[in-house]
């Protein structure tokens, strides 16, 4: 049998027990976790990481979305890539 850790999600108030590796993504499908806005990210341990971090001890977690100022600056991240992007393929020199 997979051991079991333990993750507290502050969004819905509930701790559940998952698999380990289970990744951020999972825990939002299987919590069904909605916010306002498409989740972009989430806080571990009051880190900042991405959706498919897979979590490996116990952890608290905290899904956000763009109304939230780190949500925004991922966002914004995000864009700016795809600005960098486009103008190197327009104007390679």
């Amino acid at each position: 049998m997979a051991k079991l850790i333990e993750i507290r999600c502050k969004n819905n108030k509930s701790v559940k027990k998952y698999p380990l590796g289970t990744n951020l993504r999972e825990v939002i499908r299987d919590q069904g976790i909605q916010l306002d806005y498409p989740i972009l990210g989430a806080r571990v341990n009051n880190e900042i990481v991405e959706l498919n971090y897979e979590i490996f001890k116990p952890k608290i977690v905290e899904f956000f979305d763009i109304t939230n100022s780190d949500g925004m600056r991922m966002y914004f991240r995000g864009l700016s890539f795809v600005l960098i992007t486009a103008v190197r393929e327009l104007y390679p020199e």
